[in-house]
């Protein structure tokens, strides 16, 4: 049994899947739960050239932040507990989509928390209009499990979602 949540409301759905997804519905995603994730590459900010291959067989935690937006660090804090829980099975790619002029901030923000993530830019929202609507509200992220499917889309940082972002990454981790 499976509770989808859609906004305030409940319902409950038959799935293959024994966990809380969540989604909203009218959050501007462009994608949806059960999707493949999209295929990209992304340069990161070590130079590393990689797409969403590398993260086969792992939990991708993929994050869109900007360093205007006051719940982006928050978000990146509560991510950093679910890694530094399972560091092995979980890998995560946060993607500033701050435009050229803010980037530096975020960079210094980074440099400063020394998480172990993958970090890119997005000046352009290039990779972020392949998960959302152009200009949609930060931050957001998108649960990937081992097999590359959307298990989890998030456009909110509350104390709820954050546990059920927690129970997500666990059930995917420990299958």
């Amino acid at each position: 049994m499976l509770f989808i949540v859609r906004g305030a409301m409940a319902q409950e759905v038959e799935t293959h899947y024994d966990d809380v997804l969540w989604r909203d519905f009218n959050a501007g995603f462009v994608v949806d739960i059960y999707d493949d994730i999209p295929s990209f590459e992304v340069q990161t900010l070590d130079e590393d050239q990689i797409d969403t291959d590398i993260f086969s067989g792992q939990v991708l935690i993929l994050e869109f932040v900007a360093s205007w937006c006051p719940y982006s660090s928050d978000q990146m804090e509560s991510i950093n507990d679910l890694k530094k829980r399972w560091p092995n099975e979980v890998s995560v790619l946060t993607i500033s989509v701050d435009d050229l002029k803010d980037q530096q901030a975020f960079i210094e923000r980074i440099n400063k928390d020394n998480y172990s993530f993958y970090y890119a830019l997005d000046p352009e929202e290039r990779i972020f209009k392949l998960f959302a609507q152009s200009h949609s509200t930060l931050p957001r992220v998108v649960i990937i499990n081992k097999k590359g499917k959307i298990i989890g889309l998030f456009d909110e940082h509350t104390r709820k979602t954050k546990r059920i972002m927690k129970r997500i990454v666990r059930k995917s981790v420990w299958g």
